[in-house]
């Protein structure tokens, strides 16, 4: 009996728990453009990126936040800007 008690208690605490997890995991895929001591960086995944990072797709993330296609086009990235893991600009929330 203590043990559904206590599966039950988890089920409920579970359900209406933040979905925060869902946020964390999200972080992996894309590198967000950040001032730090007055520099711009490059964040991925809690850390600033200190080499350039080629994605799968072609698509090219440098740390000076610059942002390569795979046709050679070059952009910049502004302070709270992302781009997700194939590349493309997305919401930083």
């Amino acid at each position: 009996m203590k043990e559904l008690v206590i599966l039950a208690m988890t089920t409920v605490v579970l359900a209406f728990a933040p979905k925060q997890t869902l946020h964390l995991s999200d972080q992996a895929d894309r590198y967000c453009a950040k001032v730090k001591d007055g520099k711009i960086v490059v964040m991925h995944d809690g850390m600033v990126l200190n080499s350039d990072v080629k994605l799968p797709n072609g698509v090219q993330v440098n740390a000076d936040a610059s942002v390569i296609d795979k046709d050679g086009i070059k952009r910049f990235l502004r302070e709270g800007e992302c781009v997700n893991k194939e590349g493309k600009s997305i919401d930083p929330k």
